[in-house]
């Protein structure tokens, strides 16, 4: 049964007042008296009532994170550093998974919303003006990670430059004397999907001999693994080069390259993109463009801090991660 600060007050022989003064460190109360409440709290494992607590301080110290993908490792370590950053600074998170789902976004932004949360980080299904307007009518500091807005709007987000990334990643593989290079990304209404194609054909332009095919699935393992399949049916013995959009993806495919008796990187050369902590240790070691999740994470969760705590009005904050390979034995 949950003890209340009343019947603290009935065994310490002082006021609620006291008690409740008592508990959270103001002054008014004798040491000799706030030592005597704060023992017999411990002693009954006295729980303070955070809700009401934050209706009166017109504070949850609760963050809302919303990512698409939480079964995605580059998310897994996102959502752990900005745990561990916004507990540094006294907030708890609730994590929220969207499943590349608007309507299922939408509902759990309103969750967030009704549970008063302080703050949301958002990795939304997409960054247009639609999405944007729906986060500002809820009148909460947030910030947009990893996903580019599609227009430029007055918000804060923090990304990595997707088109130089699809740049390097071609680029490499063009080098590598591939025939013609599969670029594997997720649906073509995702803006960032789209950045990362411009910089593939940018890189084409400078090796215009070799060719580009464009396949857009789910963002899924399998969706991956399955494409690969079709595309190894097609390529007959040309050597070609295939650039996932995530790791996520590109072991789907590799498994498919590997499935099929072809040899990585001698018949297919594979690129992935986050450099998550599982793609060097594959069979065959994953070359892929390295984006920083943890520094993604705590930039994000910085700029959200400064935002909430902050009582006058903050210049918005646009940060940029620049992207590098990280060549290894797929290619």
């Amino acid at each position: 049964m949950k003890v209340t600060i009343k019947e603290i007050a009935e065994l310490a022989g002082v006021s609620i007042n006291t008690v409740s003064r008592a508990l959270n460190g103001k002054d008014g109360v004798s040491k000799t008296t706030q030592a005597k409440v704060l023992q017999i709290a411990e002693e009954l494992n006295y729980i303070p009532n955070q809700f009401a607590k934050g209706l009166k301080s017109k504070k949850s110290n609760l963050i809302g994170v919303v990512v698409t993908n939480v079964a995605n490792p580059f998310y897994s370590e996102f959502v752990k550093v900005a745990e561990k950053t916004a507990r540094k600074n006294g907030y708890h998170l609730i994590l929220c998974n969207s499943d590349e789902n608007t309507e299922l976004e939408n509902d759990l932004l309103k969750m967030l919303k009704s549970n008063r949360a302080d703050g949301i980080i958002i990795t939304p299904v997409r960054a247009d003006h639609q999405t944007i307007e729906k986060l500002n009518d809820l009148n909460i500091p947030y910030v947009i990670a990893n996903r580019e807005p599609e227009e430029k709007q007055a918000v804060n987000f923090v990304i990595n430059n997707n088109e130089e990334g699809g740049y390097i990643a071609t680029k490499h593989l063009c080098e590598r004397a591939v025939s013609e290079i599969h670029y594997i990304g997720g649906p073509s209404s995702l803006y960032t999907v789209r950045r990362r194609i411009f910089g593939c054909e940018k890189a084409l332009k400078e090796h215009q001999k070799v060719g580009l095919h464009i396949h857009n699935i789910e963002l899924t393992m399998q969706a991956c693994y399955e494409k690969t399949q079709e595309i190894i049916e097609t390529i007959g013995d040309k050597r070609i080069g295939i650039f996932a959009y995530n790791d996520n993806l590109a072991i789907g495919a590799m498994k498919a390259i590997m499935q099929a008796g072809l040899k990585i990187p001698d018949q297919v050369a594979l690129v992935g993109y986050d450099d998550i902590l599982i793609a060097q240790m594959l069979g065959i070691p994953l070359t892929t463009v390295h984006q920083s999740s943890c520094e993604m994470a705590e930039k994000s969760t910085s700029i959200l801090m400064e935002r909430m705590q902050s009582e006058e009005e903050m210049p918005y904050e646009n940060v940029v991660f620049e992207p590098h390979l990280v060549v290894r034995s797929s290619t």
